[in-house]
Protein backbone atom coordinates (compact mmCIF):
# COMPACT_ATOMS: atom_id res chain seq x y z
CA UNK A 1 0.00 0.00 0.00
CA UNK A 2 1.05 3.59 -0.54
CA UNK A 3 0.39 6.90 1.12
CA UNK A 4 1.29 10.39 -0.06
CA UNK A 5 3.31 12.56 2.30
CA UNK A 6 2.99 16.32 2.72
CA UNK A 7 6.01 16.78 0.40
CA UNK A 8 4.31 14.59 -2.21
CA UNK A 9 6.45 11.48 -1.81
CA UNK A 10 4.65 8.18 -2.42
CA UNK A 11 5.75 5.75 0.30
CA UNK A 12 4.97 2.06 0.57
CA UNK A 13 3.85 0.63 3.89
CA UNK A 14 2.21 -2.54 5.18
CA UNK A 15 -0.30 -3.15 7.96
CA UNK A 16 -1.32 -6.58 9.25
CA UNK A 17 -3.12 -7.95 12.28
CA UNK A 18 -5.64 -6.57 14.75
CA UNK A 19 -5.12 -4.87 18.07
CA UNK A 20 -2.92 -2.14 19.50
CA UNK A 21 -0.73 -0.76 16.69
CA UNK A 22 3.06 -1.02 16.65
CA UNK A 23 5.09 0.93 14.10
CA UNK A 24 8.49 -0.67 13.48
CA UNK A 25 11.46 1.45 12.36
CA UNK A 26 14.44 -0.43 10.93
CA UNK A 27 18.03 0.78 11.04
CA UNK A 28 20.31 2.08 8.31
CA UNK A 29 20.00 -0.17 5.23
CA UNK A 30 17.24 -2.15 6.99
CA UNK A 31 13.73 -2.66 5.69
CA UNK A 32 10.40 -4.20 6.72
CA UNK A 33 11.66 -7.76 6.14
CA UNK A 34 14.28 -7.26 8.82
CA UNK A 35 11.46 -7.45 11.38
CA UNK A 36 10.34 -10.89 10.16
CA UNK A 37 10.95 -12.45 13.58
CA UNK A 38 8.64 -9.89 15.18
CA UNK A 39 5.72 -9.65 12.75
CA UNK A 40 4.07 -13.02 13.39
CA UNK A 41 4.92 -12.97 17.10
CA UNK A 42 3.24 -9.66 17.82
CA UNK A 43 0.29 -10.41 15.55
CA UNK A 44 -0.24 -13.60 17.56
CA UNK A 45 -0.25 -11.50 20.73
CA UNK A 46 -3.06 -9.19 19.57
CA UNK A 47 -1.04 -6.37 18.05
CA UNK A 48 -1.41 -4.65 14.72
CA UNK A 49 1.97 -4.56 12.97
CA UNK A 50 2.85 -1.62 10.74
CA UNK A 51 6.02 -1.36 8.66
CA UNK A 52 7.08 1.79 6.82
CA UNK A 53 10.33 1.53 4.91
CA UNK A 54 12.37 4.68 5.25
CA UNK A 55 13.10 6.84 2.24
CA UNK A 56 15.94 5.33 0.25
CA UNK A 57 15.27 1.91 1.83
CA UNK A 58 13.45 -1.27 0.81
CA UNK A 59 10.23 -0.64 -1.09
CA UNK A 60 10.95 3.10 -0.91
CA UNK A 61 14.46 2.86 -2.37
CA UNK A 62 13.63 5.21 -5.25
CA UNK A 63 12.69 8.09 -2.93
CA UNK A 64 15.87 10.12 -2.60
CA UNK A 65 14.47 13.39 -1.24
CA UNK A 66 14.14 14.16 2.46
CA UNK A 67 17.00 11.93 3.57
CA UNK A 68 17.21 13.38 7.08
CA UNK A 69 15.93 12.48 10.53
CA UNK A 70 13.26 15.17 10.67
CA UNK A 71 11.61 14.10 7.43
CA UNK A 72 11.68 10.40 8.34
CA UNK A 73 10.04 11.17 11.68
CA UNK A 74 7.44 13.30 9.90
CA UNK A 75 6.68 10.40 7.56
CA UNK A 76 5.79 8.23 10.57
CA UNK A 77 3.62 10.94 12.06
CA UNK A 78 1.78 11.52 8.79
CA UNK A 79 1.22 7.80 8.22
CA UNK A 80 -0.25 7.47 11.71
CA UNK A 81 -2.49 10.46 11.02
CA UNK A 82 -3.73 9.01 7.73
CA UNK A 83 -4.39 5.64 9.37
CA UNK A 84 -6.19 7.48 12.19
CA UNK A 85 -4.17 5.73 14.86
CA UNK A 86 -5.13 7.06 18.26
CA UNK A 87 -2.39 5.38 20.31
CA UNK A 88 0.55 3.21 19.29
CA UNK A 89 4.00 1.94 20.15
CA UNK A 90 7.25 2.64 18.30
CA UNK A 91 9.86 -0.14 18.13
CA UNK A 92 13.13 0.96 16.56
CA UNK A 93 16.54 -0.50 15.81
CA UNK A 94 19.89 1.26 15.39
CA UNK A 95 19.44 4.44 13.30
CA UNK A 96 15.69 3.91 13.59
CA UNK A 97 16.04 4.90 17.25
CA UNK A 98 17.22 8.35 16.15
CA UNK A 99 14.08 8.61 14.02
CA UNK A 100 11.98 7.71 17.07
CA UNK A 101 13.68 10.34 19.25
CA UNK A 102 13.30 12.88 16.45
CA UNK A 103 9.59 12.03 16.40
CA UNK A 104 9.39 12.84 20.12
CA UNK A 105 11.23 16.10 19.56
CA UNK A 106 8.87 17.21 16.79
CA UNK A 107 5.52 15.77 17.83
CA UNK A 108 5.65 14.93 21.54
CA UNK A 109 4.44 11.72 23.16
CA UNK A 110 0.67 12.23 23.23
CA UNK A 111 -0.03 9.49 20.65
CA UNK A 112 2.54 7.03 21.99
CA UNK A 113 2.40 4.26 24.55
CA UNK A 114 6.12 3.58 24.54
CA UNK A 115 9.46 3.47 22.75
CA UNK A 116 11.55 0.32 22.40
CA UNK A 117 15.09 1.23 21.35
CA UNK A 118 17.43 -1.51 20.20
CA UNK A 119 21.21 -1.01 20.25
CA UNK A 120 21.60 2.67 19.58
CA UNK A 121 22.88 5.74 21.41
CA UNK A 122 21.12 9.10 21.63
CA UNK A 123 24.50 10.67 20.83
CA UNK A 124 26.71 8.64 18.46
CA UNK A 125 29.75 10.92 18.75
CA UNK A 126 32.00 10.36 21.77
CA UNK A 127 33.38 13.39 23.58
CA UNK A 128 35.31 14.01 26.79
CA UNK A 129 32.07 13.88 28.80
CA UNK A 130 30.22 11.24 26.78
CA UNK A 131 31.56 7.73 26.20
CA UNK A 132 28.40 5.86 25.23
CA UNK A 133 28.50 6.74 21.56
CA UNK A 134 29.40 4.61 18.57
CA UNK A 135 32.68 2.82 19.27
CA UNK A 136 35.71 4.92 18.32
CA UNK A 137 33.57 7.69 16.76
CA UNK A 138 34.75 11.27 17.36
CA UNK A 139 34.15 14.47 15.42
CA UNK A 140 37.42 13.91 13.55
CA UNK A 141 36.44 10.43 12.36
CA UNK A 142 32.92 10.94 11.02
CA UNK A 143 33.69 10.33 7.35
CA UNK A 144 35.94 7.37 8.12
CA UNK A 145 33.30 5.83 10.40
CA UNK A 146 30.54 6.37 7.83
CA UNK A 147 32.62 4.34 5.40
CA UNK A 148 33.40 1.62 7.96
CA UNK A 149 29.86 0.96 9.28
CA UNK A 150 28.53 -0.79 6.15
CA UNK A 151 31.59 -3.05 6.18
CA UNK A 152 31.18 -4.10 9.84
CA UNK A 153 30.00 -7.59 10.74
CA UNK A 154 26.98 -6.76 12.89
CA UNK A 155 25.91 -10.11 14.35
CA UNK A 156 27.52 -12.28 17.00
CA UNK A 157 25.10 -15.22 16.93
CA UNK A 158 24.23 -16.80 13.59
CA UNK A 159 20.69 -15.96 12.49
CA UNK A 160 18.42 -18.95 11.91
CA UNK A 161 18.52 -19.93 8.22
CA UNK A 162 14.74 -19.85 7.79
CA UNK A 163 14.55 -16.41 9.39
CA UNK A 164 17.47 -15.15 7.32
CA UNK A 165 15.70 -16.28 4.16
CA UNK A 166 12.59 -14.33 5.20
CA UNK A 167 14.68 -11.25 5.99
CA UNK A 168 16.28 -11.38 2.53
CA UNK A 169 13.10 -12.18 0.63
CA UNK A 170 12.72 -10.02 -2.50
CA UNK A 171 15.78 -8.08 -1.40
CA UNK A 172 16.22 -4.70 -3.09
CA UNK A 173 19.82 -3.46 -3.52
CA UNK A 174 20.69 -0.72 -1.05
CA UNK A 175 22.41 2.39 -2.38
CA UNK A 176 25.14 3.39 0.08
CA UNK A 177 26.22 6.39 -1.95
CA UNK A 178 22.75 7.89 -2.29
CA UNK A 179 21.88 7.44 1.37
CA UNK A 180 25.19 8.68 2.78
CA UNK A 181 23.69 12.10 3.72
CA UNK A 182 21.18 10.28 5.93
CA UNK A 183 23.93 8.33 7.68
CA UNK A 184 25.93 11.50 8.29
CA UNK A 185 22.86 13.27 9.65
CA UNK A 186 22.35 10.39 12.08
CA UNK A 187 25.96 10.31 13.27
CA UNK A 188 25.97 14.01 14.20
CA UNK A 189 22.74 14.05 16.22
CA UNK A 190 22.34 14.47 19.97
CA UNK A 191 19.01 13.36 21.47
CA UNK A 192 20.08 13.05 25.09
CA UNK A 193 17.69 15.75 26.25
CA UNK A 194 14.79 13.94 24.55
CA UNK A 195 15.77 10.50 25.82
CA UNK A 196 16.38 11.62 29.40
CA UNK A 197 13.55 14.14 29.89
CA UNK A 198 10.53 12.38 28.39
CA UNK A 199 8.11 10.67 30.76
CA UNK A 200 7.32 8.11 28.06
CA UNK A 201 8.25 4.52 28.96
CA UNK A 202 11.45 3.53 27.15
CA UNK A 203 12.99 0.08 26.88
CA UNK A 204 16.69 0.17 26.01
CA UNK A 205 18.10 -3.06 24.57
CA UNK A 206 21.80 -3.69 24.01
CA UNK A 207 23.54 -6.67 22.44
CA UNK A 208 26.06 -8.28 24.78
CA UNK A 209 28.62 -8.41 21.98
CA UNK A 210 27.51 -5.46 19.89
CA UNK A 211 30.33 -4.36 17.58
CA UNK A 212 29.02 -0.79 17.63
CA UNK A 213 28.03 0.08 21.20
CA UNK A 214 29.00 -0.84 24.76
CA UNK A 215 26.68 -3.41 26.30
CA UNK A 216 26.46 -1.28 29.46
CA UNK A 217 24.87 1.51 27.43
CA UNK A 218 21.33 0.16 27.92
CA UNK A 219 21.68 0.15 31.71
CA UNK A 220 23.12 3.66 31.74
CA UNK A 221 20.38 5.05 29.49
CA UNK A 222 17.65 3.40 31.56
CA UNK A 223 19.09 4.92 34.74
CA UNK A 224 19.29 8.40 33.20
CA UNK A 225 15.79 8.28 31.71
CA UNK A 226 12.72 9.25 33.74
CA UNK A 227 10.90 6.03 32.89
CA UNK A 228 13.47 3.62 31.50
CA UNK A 229 14.07 -0.12 31.53
CA UNK A 230 17.10 -2.02 30.25
CA UNK A 231 17.76 -5.44 28.79
CA UNK A 232 21.12 -6.79 27.68
CA UNK A 233 20.58 -9.53 25.11
CA UNK A 234 23.09 -12.27 25.83
CA UNK A 235 25.00 -13.94 22.99
CA UNK A 236 23.90 -11.18 20.59
CA UNK A 237 25.59 -8.55 18.48
CA UNK A 238 23.95 -5.48 16.99
CA UNK A 239 20.74 -7.21 15.83
CA UNK A 240 19.45 -9.08 18.92
CA UNK A 241 15.84 -9.12 17.68
CA UNK A 242 16.97 -11.41 14.83
CA UNK A 243 19.85 -13.23 16.52
CA UNK A 244 17.78 -14.40 19.50
CA UNK A 245 14.14 -13.42 18.92
CA UNK A 246 12.99 -16.11 21.35
CA UNK A 247 14.69 -14.07 24.12
CA UNK A 248 14.02 -10.55 22.92
CA UNK A 249 10.39 -10.77 21.79
CA UNK A 250 8.93 -11.79 25.19
CA UNK A 251 10.90 -9.00 26.89
CA UNK A 252 9.46 -6.43 24.49
CA UNK A 253 5.95 -7.88 24.79
CA UNK A 254 6.00 -7.62 28.58
CA UNK A 255 7.27 -4.05 28.34
CA UNK A 256 4.53 -3.05 25.88
CA UNK A 257 1.83 -4.51 28.10
CA UNK A 258 3.18 -2.67 31.14
CA UNK A 259 3.41 0.59 29.20
CA UNK A 260 -0.20 0.34 28.06
CA UNK A 261 -1.33 0.01 31.68
CA UNK A 262 0.75 3.05 32.66
CA UNK A 263 -0.57 5.24 29.85
CA UNK A 264 -4.29 4.61 30.42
Amino acid sequence: MKFITSDQAALNYSIVGQGTPIIFIAGYSGNANHWSAQTEFFMANSYQVIHLDKRGHGENHTVDSGLRMSRLATDIYELAEQLQLKKYHLIAHSMGCAVAWEYLSLFGNQALYSLTLIDDSPKPINTSNWQYGLKDLTWHQILETAKRIPETRLIHHKIDSKLLKAMNQNAIPFNLRKTKPLLLDFLTRDYRDIAFQTELPQLFISGEYSPLFKKEMAIFLAQEANNGQAFIAEDCGHIPQSEHPELVNPIILNFLQQAEKERF
